[in-house]
């Protein structure tokens, strides 16, 4: 099994964050997911990731892998694909339903 950090933010840090909004990149990284340019989306995403340094930066992680998931669906890796989802949802599980504009629910 997959070896995952801790992550334990505090549930009123993220809340607050979570009211910010999405920064230019993500959006521009979410349009290219639901285009299915997943592959241009992970560089995108993994950028904004990069440069941010509060908490909130594990939301654009779980989203940049939910993003590595789907190409993997694309190419037909299957095992791949059931990895990131699952690595997706330990960064995801902690933020609230609607986080910054996205439904995580």
């Amino acid at each position: 099994m997959d070896q995952i950090p801790q992550f334990n933010p505090d549930p009123v840090e993220i809340s607050c964050y979570c009211q910010d909004v999405l920064p230019a990149g993500v959006v521009e990284g979410l349009r290219l997911f639901t285009s299915g340019e997943y592959f241009q989306a992970y560089d995108l995403l993994e950028a904004v990731w990069r440069e941010e340094q509060r908490p909130i930066r594990e939301l654009y992680r779980g989203i940049l892998q939910v993003t590595v998931a789907y190409y993997h669906l694309k190419r037909g890796n299957l095992i791949g694909a059931r990895k990131m989802f699952r690595r997706s949802q330990f960064w995801l599980k902690v933020f609230p339903d609607t986080c910054q504009g996205i439904n995580l629910a």
